[in-house]
């Protein structure tokens, strides 16, 4: 009886087709790449309502099938490029919450010079992270909630730890003075980005910190 001969394994996986030296995947990954920084472009600059499937095409140089082939509709794209832009900022100031700094206010500080350097540097993000979100609908407003959530619990650990005893002795809630903190900075920065960022980012850092020191002071 003859031998079966053996396959090797990887010989009888279909082989990767390429195009213009590219495997198909690769391909694929780079329109997905051209989509997400045509929504960062569209969406950062113009806005979602102001921006179509096809302009998002034109913008990242193709057809509508290919945009199909990554997002579900215009409201997926939207929820990615603020997601990443999100993501970003996060990752930014993740170190801020490893140190040990000699005191809160050099921690509030960085923490504040790190997002309005942020936005600085990159206005569209302003846009998609925090005025865009709560225009489109239910879906994108929680989503804005749970990201700005994310900074208030960053913002409470920070009072808890520093001044968790003044709050239980004055019946203060960390959780309401990070909300109410975390709202003026952002529409601080909306005000700041809408206008083109007139003022320098340690301009901006000086008049937040303003708020910090009115809550630091009736804490003591």
């Amino acid at each position: 009886m003859r031998r079966m001969k053996k396959t090797d394994p990887a010989s009888a996986r279909p082989a990767r087709r390429h195009y213009g030296g590219k495997a198909a995947e690769d391909r694929s990954d780079e329109r997905r790449r051209k989509l997400l920084a045509a929504g960062l472009e569209l969406f950062g600059t113009q806005g979602y309502a102001a921006t179509s499937v096809k302009a998002l095409c034109t913008e990242a140089g193709l057809t509508e099938r290919y945009f199909y082939e990554s997002f579900r509709n215009r409201e997926d794209i939207f929820m990615v490029v603020a997601g990443r832009s999100a993501a970003g900022l996060a990752r930014q100031l993740a170190p801020l919450m490893l140190q040990a700094p000699q005191n809160v206010e050099d921690q509030v500080r960085d923490g504040l010079r790190i997002v309005f350097q942020w936005f600085r540097d990159d206005p569209r993000r302003a846009r998609v992270q925090l005025i865009e979100p709560l225009t489109i609908g239910p879906q994108m407003t929680e989503m804005y909630r749970q990201v700005t959530g994310g900074f208030i619990l960053m913002l409470r650990d920070m009072a808890v730890k520093w001044f968790g005893e003044a709050l239980q002795q004055q019946k203060l809630d960390a959780q309401l003075l990070s909300t109410a903190m975390v709202g003026a900075v952002v529409e601080m920065t909306k005000a700041w980005v809408l206008e083109g960022c007139p003022q320098p980012v340690e301009e901006m850092v000086h008049n937040a910190m303003a708020i910090y020191t009115a809550f630091s002071e009736k804490l003591g």
